[in-house]
């Protein structure tokens, strides 16, 4: 049979392995098919932080910055392309040292790994590294958790541009030159790319365009959840044609394999389950839909080829699923149970704990992910009763919603199996918000399975949002005060706006929601959310105020806030297990504790007497005749821009001069009141003491 590959493309969290390719992997090797899979996502980081990469970015970043900066004039994009470039400058001192240890500890090296402020250096090494490597294609920006471009990805107008732009699309001739090589080495002649989020969209379409010029006979189809919302009149998505030849819709597996059987066979398509594709006629035709009823009969998935060292964790992380859906499926803002075609299928349990061991045993790891949308009480009882029954020494963690039926003795024997983090779906601590989002879940309820799951030793993180339709303030304050209050019970909180997506309960009806006006852009056909307006409800302004306020509040009530902001769960795990955390947890307490130590001087002292010093290591960039002035601070990666009082006062907190003297000089170089003065600066330095900048006060 003809060869098959499957590329996962970037741009996605290069923690762990996905898994939509190890699945359509071993569903076509168990029918007889040759295939071999790329994480194109992982390769890709790795290529991006390579020591090549770095340094022609470095000369690149430096070229165009001294070019730009002999221009006496700027258009306002070349003034943010300045911007960007000079940023860019200030974080290139011992990059490529920083780097090479930086992978060192996320990849391998356990003992550095398991210090959270070694840890978190390592991260922020990467991150200055990706922001060198991203300004030569200014405005598109790469990090470890998304990709920014000028190109809208809802737009396919948009996605053809830039699968043709080569100054702004850095994965043209990335792919180019150290991939497209080995793809085309197997003369494959069918091509499956599997996208799962939107960062993926424009990628995925260049690495096919590259393709299809290499060689115009190789058929490539995509697939992904993205692509269940697509619908095949949509007047734009005849182009993407012109670089694909077929979309998957739903299940992926049985739709390649007899998509791969009909080509093979030279057969027409239309009875090949769940595609999308062109006609002779140039019609697109979209077939009828098919899913996998019984999924305990598709393989175990296989990782067979992924480069395991690639990824940004010391020990692997593999993911699993126990069940395709939601058991729940009712929730008016989800658009998850639609992608699963509003069905819940599940696997034995005894299937599960089977490929639980099998994947122990063949990649050598104890840590898992669990990727159900949802693991109900029931379920995850009898998933940590059958873990503990086979000896299982492993580690993972699960979502989940707080429901009565998690008690005390089932989130005790999950622990046993097991379980560590909890991913647990709040959305909100109002009952009419809870009831009228169709969520299921009673106030009464969540406390207790809280208190019960941090009783058991299990690590709880919430996520919740604000701005359902129809949600007051007021209501939105219940589950900020809630959050709050049970800091003790509730150990991370991550918090959003509401976003009306595509084909959720709101989308079809939202006149029960009192939504008003929903905006969809003719021009943007993958668009998988829009705006809109309520009849009653907080406005946009409104919720990101809230939410902003809400994300202060929190670092202002967890000590440790930082740890778990800036962890990935994935890492979470493994500190969790190993108990890494409460190490992690004391340098937060004490870092917290120098820091109120040092403005609580600022307020109870005679602040104009005490002579504040920055850190040594904090370097700035002046550009000649330049309104802006940068300050980078290499210790945490961060970077600022500053006005030219803020410059000024940074300059004197040298440690010898004393607030009151910085006032004096500064009222005296500005013109200004030296009494307002000195109020301002004392403002201005606990802000830098908030950021570490301040070392110490005289």
């Amino acid at each position: 049979m003809n060869d098959i590959l499957v590329l996962f493309p970037p741009q996605w969290r290069p923690t762990q392995p996905y898994l939509s390719l190890p699945y359509l992997t071993a569903f076509l090797r168990e029918n007889g098919f040759k295939v071999k899979q790329i994480d194109v996502n992982a390769i890709t980081y790795n290529l991006l932080l390579s020591a090549e990469m770095i340094k022609k970015a470095i000369d690149h970043v430096l070229e165009r910055k001294r070019k730009f900066e002999n221009k006496s004039y700027h258009t306002k994009n070349e003034r943010q392309y300045l911007q960007t470039l000079r940023l860019a400058a200030l974080q290139t001192e011992n990059l490529l040292s920083s780097v090479d240890e930086a992978k060192e500890i996320l990849r391998r090296n356990l003992e550095k790994f398991s210090s959270y402020d070694v840890f978190l250096r390592a991260y922020r090494d990467l991150e200055r590294a990706l922001r060198v490597v991203s300004a030569p294609f200014y405005p598109t920006k790469i990090t470890l958790n998304s990709l920014s471009m000028k190109y809208s990805w809802a737009s396919i107008n948009d996605i053809m541009k830039a699968v043709k732009d080569e100054k702004e699309n850095p994965f043209i001739q990335l792919f180019q030159t150290n991939l497209l090589h080995d793809i085309m080495d197997g003369r494959p002649t069918l091509i499956g790319i599997s996208v799962v989020d939107f960062t993926q969209i424009i990628p995925a379409f260049t690495l096919a365009n590259l393709i299809k010029k290499e060689a115009e006979y190789i058929k490539i189809v995509i697939g992904g959840s993205l692509f269940s919302h697509l619908a095949a009149d949509s007047p734009q998505i005849k182009k993407l044609f012109d670089l694909i030849d077929f979309i998957i819709k739903f299940d992926g597996e049985v739709a390649l394999r007899d998509l791969a059987l009909t080509l093979e066979q030279s057969k027409r398509v239309d009875d090949v389950p769940n595609i999308i594709y062109k006609e002779n006629n140039g019609r697109i035709k979209e077939s009828k839909i098919q899913f996998v009823r019984d999924i305990d009969v598709l393989p175990f998935p296989v990782f067979d080829g992924f480069p395991m060292d690639f990824y940004f964790s010391p020990a692997t992380i593999l993911p699993i699923l126990s069940s395709r859906g939601c058991y729940w499926g009712k929730c008016a803002y989800c658009i998850h149970k639609f992608s699963y075609g509003n069905l819940y299928r599940q696997r034995k349990i005894t299937k599960v704990v089977e490929e639980l061991s099998h994947q122990m045993s063949r990649y050598n790891t104890r840590y898992f992910s669990f990727n159900d949308e949802m693991i109900s009480p029931k379920r995850a009882d009898r998933l940590s009763k059958e873990i503990i029954k086979e000896n299982l020494d492993i580690a993972w963690h699960m979502n989940a919603r707080p429901e009565e039926g998690f008690t005390k003795d089932k989130l005790q024997t999950m622990f046993q199996a097991g379980c560590r983090i909890i991913c647990w779906g709040l959305e909100s601590y109002c009952q009419r918000v809870l009831n009228f989002m169709e969520r299921g879940t009673k106030l009464e309820t969540i406390k207790p399975v809280f208190e019960a799951s941090t009783q058991a030793g299990i690590w709880n993180s919430t996520f919740l949002f604000f701005g359902f339709p129809t949600e007051t303030r007021e209501e939105a304050q219940k589950t900020i005060d809630f959050v709050l209050q049970n800091n003790d019970i509730i150990q991370s909180v991550g918090a959003g706006e509401f976003r009306l997506y595509r084909d959720s309960n709101v989308y079809y009806n939202p006149t029960k929601y009192e939504v008003s006006k929903i905006v969809m852009k003719k021009d943007q056909p993958l668009a998988l959310w829009y705006e809109y307006k309520v009849k009653r409800g907080m406005h946009p302004k409104e919720r990101l105020m809230i939410l902003s306020t809400f994300i202060q509040r929190l670092k202002q009530q967890y000590e440790d806030f930082e740890f778990w902001h800036y962890i990935d769960r994935e890492h979470m795990l493994i500190y969790l297990e190993n108990k890494w955390h409460h190490n992690s947890q004391r340098q937060m307490r004490q870092m917290r504790a120098r820091r109120r130590k040092l403005q609580s001087r600022i307020m109870n002292e005679e602040y104009q007497t005490i002579k504040p010093q920055i850190r040594n290591q904090l370097i700035w960039e002046t550009p000649n005749n330049k309104p802006a002035i940068f300050i980078y601070d290499p210790c945490n990666g961060a970077s600022w821009l500053v006005n030219a009082i803020e410059f000024t006062i940074i300059a004197l907190c040298n440690g010898q001069n004393s607030i009151n003297d910085i006032a004096l000089k500064i009222s005296k170089k500005y013109y200004l009141d030296k009494e307002k003065c000195s109020k301002d600066i004392q403002k201005f330095v606990k802000r830098l003491i908030e950021n570490d900048l301040i070392h110490k006060m005289k």
